[in-house]
This record gives C-alpha cells, structure tokens and sequence, in this order.
C-alpha cells in the first residue's frame, strides 16, 4: 500500500445526531413507499367562494369537489424524473392524467416553482411529512404517507374550473327571488 490518504465526511464523535440525515431518509423511504406500492394519497378538493355583503360582513362557501382517498391506485411512478426546470419528487399516471407528487419533510414546494407549475398547468399534490416523528417504525410511515390529510393540491386545473363554475352558480343563486 502507499502513502495516499482519503478524506472522506464523518460526523464528530460525542456531537448531536445529523438532523438531515434523518430527514433525507423520511423523504427517500417515503418516495420508494410509494413507488413501490403504486399508490398515492388524493387531496381533499374544494372551490371556496369568499365575499362581503352589504353590511362589509365577510362570508365564505365551500363545495367539495373531491373528497380526498387515503390511496388512489395509479398506473406508473417515475422517481426524480426532470421536466425541463422542474425535477419532482415523483411522476404518477393515472390512467391518461399525470400528477407530480412532491414529499416535504423539510423543504416545502416555494412560490416561485408553485408559480411554475401554475404556468403549465401541471397537476401538483404535496404530502407534508414535517411533523411527524423520526423515528417511525416503516408501518407507522406507511399509515402518515397513505393520509389524504396530510396530502395538498399545490396545483389542479380542475380546482380552477370548479371554482368558477361555483361562482357563476353562486350568482345566479343570489339573483333569485326568495318567497321571504
């Protein structure tokens, strides 16, 4: 052997555990869950309607779209797949739909690649995984991955649609005569 030495990335003995590398391997065991079960959490989808009467009082109304699935089967996940500018967690199709799915534990989907998404109407869920503990047991990760609750649409067309529709129907329900 000869005299070359490696210098290769440790942790100092005695120092607190590597925050990080708890949370890389959340993200990556949450990412290969659901690739390898080929399911994913659905959001909860509404169109919230917000408004002021007359009198300035602020009132709000929502309709359910979708209700939200704790597992949706899909047909094919792609892991860390590039679209251009945009490297998603995971790429799912849904029969003829393509949905990205982002994992945050730490690092949550910005404004600006929100915006992004918006631009090309890409259908976007985030699975917020920021709270829960870190040391989980690989079923008790499965049950917080597999939760509509903790999944949000970032971006839906369909949101976009449905609000409007709402509002229209709102309309035309406020313009109605009551029998008062």
């Amino acid at each position: 052997m000869g005299d070359i030495v490696r210098h290769y990335f440790a942790h100092t003995r005695g120092t607190r555990p590597c925050a990080g590398g708890t949370e890389t391997g959340i993200h990556l065991a949450a990412k290969q869950l659901i690739a390898d079960r080929k399911e994913i959490p659905i959001p909860l989808l509404q169109a919230v309607l917000e408004g002021k009467d007359s009198l300035g009082y602020k009132h709000t109304e929502s309709k359910v779209i979708f209700p939200g699935r704790d597992r949706q089967a899909v047909d094919d996940t792609k892991l860390e797949f590039s679209l251009g500018d945009i490297r998603p967690d995971l790429i799912v199709n849904l029969g003829q739909i393509e949905i990205l799915v982002e994992v945050a534990v730490t690092h949550f989907i910005d404004a600006e690649k929100q915006q992004r998404l918006e631009s090309r109407g890409q259908r976007c869920i985030e699975i917020d995984l920021g709270d829960i503990p870190r040391n989980l047991t690989p079923a008790d990760l499965e049950e917080h991955v597999f939760n509509y609750q903790r999944a949000y649409w970032i971006v839906n067309p369909r949101s976009k649609r449905s609000r409007q529709s709402y509002v229209q129907d709102s309309s035309s329900r406020s313009r109605r005569p009551t029998n008062e």
